[in-house]
């Protein structure tokens, strides 16, 4: 259905004609209705027959019991129809009007809008119109106007506000107090507020871009507010933006009040409900408002939140989703402290650099992080430590929660032997192990004299080695941590972990291979990747591809973004209800592929075969780390291999441990 005026200004006392169509169904027992037509004033008021006032929307002069001033109209075989009225002062006094088309009981709608002016009143101020204020995106309206004081040829100032806070900057002349503009609505929908200046006078009019006109109405709320996603990743920045006006109707020329401030607060969506920011903004002169906001880990869980915005009596909301890559509820407990070390072996006088992250920021007094001798520990209160012995600094996390901590290490032979390093918050505590020797160590087999079994580090973060997730790097730039088993004495673990630390390069080989330690075979578990995106930058200018070299089938796009052209197997976060994974074929074999996706800032990555205790059957693996220009990114990646020997089932718990972060 369609609608419209045969001009866009008119003078009082003039003819208006409103004309259009509707579809009528082609059936030989169907009777066509009449169009309905009701106009309504610059307030929203209904224009009342016979009622001076009353299309201003004056409640003083509009009793209860006025009639609604509606035309009919009966549309032709074609659907085309048309119907004129005479615009008297008494019904049709000068200012602008929106009209309302109507069909089949309201079935179909329409907008159209038009301004009546009285070019003999000279003491009128600034009046302005438009052919429609309800578009879709690309389609134009005119605007006309008339400033009876303004000079020939002055020129008048348009100011175009949009959604996001940008303004754009138009102009137009006058042409005996005339003028006329044209806009065409930009592809983001939203309300767009555009303000006409000529001399003193001010007018606005508000346009609503929508994809979907024809379903949409023409309104525009005292108060809109909205985030600029729906999805945010742990650590990322939430931009809040509204608009705040006097009025609820689209086609009021008043401005907003900036006396009042609009009161934002983010809340939980979920019990207990918790208010977690509030703000209180001033509009801007258009009426815009906006905040910003980070969503900290631990402050915001996964799950949904609520942006409310209150303003004199109007209200109005939003949502937002967390969504980040932290599995608080995985079988080896809560995620809360990483810790690690960039080398599990150092000689004397070397420096250890250690490395870790907080995965619940909820304290601002930063992390102890404390470095001691084992023996020196075991002296004195066993695997507590009484009087705290050894080195210990206190270090403030970074805004995703990572940290990182030097040690230098005594250049004596006296310095040789196992050490913990230890990270200590208010709410939780992690540890790790490092050796200081001649001789290459065996980092398990060492935390298990320390501690009493057990990888010391995996133990305090719920599986794996943590120094994956750990800064620093050596003079190579990445270094194994698990070298120093080949060739050590004594029993060989059940499973052991390379760890590969911020890897510089662009295209990175993985060999995921068998290997000995002294007499054991280890085959390759499960693969684990990260890549580190700087904060302050764009995440989707570095993305991540892991490609596998199927034999007999060539190269296979394990994960990646979508916009890949041969396309990945997995291209977005595999998190779902119930699961982590998604289960694909590689090489005929099935794979549990977990991915955070490309948005992440970390962008996280693990691949293991689907069946219990198979080890993986593919050698040779590639990550790719793809950059536009020159944003900084680090990659990190470990593989775990478990003893051929060990048994299918504590093969497969062992290899799913390193699955839990």
């Amino acid at each position: 259905m369609t609608v419209t005026t045969d001009s866009a200004v008119y003078e009082l006392g003039s003819r208006i004609v409103f004309s259009g169509s509707v579809q009528i169904p082609q059936s030989a027992s169907f009777v066509p209705g009449t169009v309905k037509i009701t106009v309504a004033g610059a307030s929203g008021g209904i224009v009342s027959r016979g009622q001076p006032g009353a299309a201003q929307g004056d409640a003083g002069r509009a009793p209860a019991a006025a009639i609604p001033y509606q035309l009919s109209a009966a549309p032709d075989a074609a659907g085309n129809y048309r119907v004129a009225d005479t615009l008297h002062a008494s019904v049709y006094p000068p200012g602008p009007y929106a009209v309302l088309a109507s069909y089949a009981d309201g079935r179909d709608l329409a907008y159209t809008a038009f301004a009546v002016v009285d070019s003999l009143d000279i003491a009128a101020g600034l009046s302005v119109s438009a052919s429609s204020l309800l578009l879709a995106p690309g389609e134009a309206a005119t605007v006309t106007g008339i400033a009876p004081r303004l000079a020939q040829g002055s020129g008048i100032d348009i100011t175009v506000h949009k959604p996001g806070g940008d303004t754009d900057r138009y102009g137009a002349l006058a042409d005996r107090s005339r003028f006329e503009w044209a806009w065409t609505a930009p592809s983001s929908t939203g309300v767009y507020q555009a303000v006409f200046k000529a001399g003193p006078a001010t007018e606005r009019l508000f346009f609503r871009v929508s994809d979907d006109p024809s379903s949409d109405a023409p309104d525009v709320p005292p108060l809109s507010v909205s985030a600029d996603r729906e999805v945010y990743g742990s650590g990322d920045e939430v931009a809040v933006r509204g608009l705040a006006r006097e009025g609820g109707s689209l086609f009021g020329s008043e401005g907003p009040s900036v006396r009042e401030r609009v009161t934002v607060a983010v809340k939980q969506a979920f019990a207990p409900f918790a208010t977690l920011y509030e703000y209180s903004l001033n509009p801007d002169s258009a009426g815009y408002f906006g905040t910003s906001f980070k969503v900290p880990i631990g402050i915001f869980d996964d799950g949904e939140y609520s942006v409310v915005a209150s303003y004199l009596k109007s209200r109005a909301a939003t949502s937002f989703r967390v969504d980040g890559d932290y599995d608080a509820s995985s079988p080896s407990g809560s995620l809360s402290v990483e810790i690690g070390t960039d080398r599990a072996e150092y000689r004397p006088g070397e420096t250890v650099a250690v490395s870790g992250r907080l995965t619940r920021i909820v304290s601002s007094d930063g992390v102890d992080v404390t470095v001691v001798r084992a023996e020196d520990m075991r002296a004195g209160c066993g695997t507590h430590s009484c009087g705290s012995p050894g080195s210990t600094a206190r270090v403030m996390p970074g805004e995703l929660g990572e940290f990182s901590h030097t040690y230098k290490i005594g250049a004596g032979a006296d310095a040789a032997g196992l050490y913990i390093v230890q990270a200590r918050t208010a709410f939780a505590t992690a540890s790790g192990t490092f050796a200081v020797a001649g001789e290459p160590v065996l980092p398990g087999a060492a935390a298990a004299a320390a501690t009493g079994g057990g990888d010391a580090a995996a133990a305090a973060t719920g599986g794996g080695d943590a120094a994956a997730t750990g800064g620093g790097d050596d003079d190579s730039g990445n270094k194994t941590a698990a070298d120093g088993r080949r060739g050590q004495e004594g029993p060989a673990p059940a499973r052991y972990t390379e760890t590969f630390n911020r890897v510089p390069d662009s295209v990175i080989p993985i060999t995921a291979s068998e290997s000995d330690v002294n007499g054991t075979r280890f085959v390759p578990r499960a693969l684990q990747g990260l890549l580190f995106k700087a904060p302050r930058d764009d995440p989707s200018s570095v993305d991540l591809r892991l490609v596998a070299s199927v034999n007999g089938s060539g190269s296979v796009c394990v994960v990646g973004p979508a916009a890949e052209e041969e396309g990945c197997l997995v291209s977005g976060l595999t998190r779902a209800p119930g699961t982590v994974y998604e289960t694909v074929q590689i090489g005929g074999v099935d794979y549990r592929v977990r991915y955070a996706g490309p948005g992440a800032n970390l962008e996280r990555f693990s691949v293991l075969p689907a069946e219990s205790g198979a080890p993986i059957d593919i050698e040779m693996w590639t990550a790719e780390v793809i950059r536009q220009g020159d944003a900084p990114s680090w990659f990190y990646y470990k593989l775990t291999r478990v003893a051929a020997d060990a048994g299918g089932n504590s093969t497969g718990a062992a290899a799913a441990g390193t699955e839990t972060r």
